[in-house]
């Protein structure tokens, strides 16, 4: 008789095999535990502090890991959409920031977009509002020379053009 359910073909290699095979076993099973554990702490608590993160100065809201709009999307957490719409709030919030901040948090949001379509099979084009407002004009610095490019690139390969 197969034994189609995982858990009773690990139980029966368990009690017919030898030790290396009872390591691995426990292995496997201390492993997913941690794995459940992982799941149930990933994402950000539902009390996150909204108001605290759309307070916070740009550096520690836009690059600070951990902290910002990164809360939402880390190697154990992937809420793109989530960390998104705080990024457009937060920029709606602080219009007074220079362009290449600005630039660089909407590049950052248009990603998150593309990162959902990428992961939940989302549309992609969702995006390209944000990578529109990246652009930074001829005559504010941007965060390299190539920037309007990078930024041009990605939304062309965005489009299939």
């Amino acid at each position: 008789m197969p034994l189609r359910n995982w858990s009773l073909r690990m139980l029966y290699c368990f009690m017919t095999t030898t030790p290396a095979s009872i390591l691995l076993f426990l292995g496997a099973f201390i492993a997913s535990i941690a794995c459940a554990q992982a799941e149930s702490t990933s994402s950000p608590s539902r009390d996150v502090d909204l108001e605290a993160l759309l307070s916070l100065p740009w550096k520690q809201f836009d690059q600070t890991q951990d902290s910002g709009w990164r809360v939402y999307v880390n190697p154990t957490n992937k809420q793109y959409i989530e960390a998104a719409k705080l990024i457009e709030a937060y920029l709606a919030r602080h219009n007074d920031l220079p362009a290449r901040q600005r630039a660089l948090s909407y590049f950052h949001a248009g990603m998150q977009y593309v990162f959902h379509a990428r992961a939940h099979g989302g549309n992609p084009l969702a995006a390209l509002p944000d990578l529109d407002k990246a652009i930074v004009s001829g005559k504010e610095p941007a965060h390299s020379v190539d920037w309007k490019e990078m930024v041009i690139a990605t939304k062309a390969f965005l489009l299939d053009d």
